[in-house]
């Protein structure tokens, strides 16, 4: 998933796509655990919280502005 996200990404906005490409696939990862394997639900919830897409998406905005 990575691989493809960053070929696809990178072209379009160099090393920020790459930065949300390992950012979809990290969270692909994390809900693929919460869903697949029920009893890793906690470890699945402390990988999306160490996301903190909020702060991500903020500077993401600021760099692009």
């Amino acid at each position: 998933m990575n691989i493809g996200l960053n070929l696809v990404l990178i072209l379009h906005f160099g090393g920020i796509g790459a930065a949300w490409a390992t950012v979809a696939t990290f969270l692909a990862t994390a809900l693929g655990v919460a869903i697949i394997v029920p009893a890793l639900r906690f470890e699945a919830r402390g990988m999306l919280r160490s996301l903190n897409l909020w702060r991500a998406t903020q500077r993401l905005h600021r760099a692009l502005a």
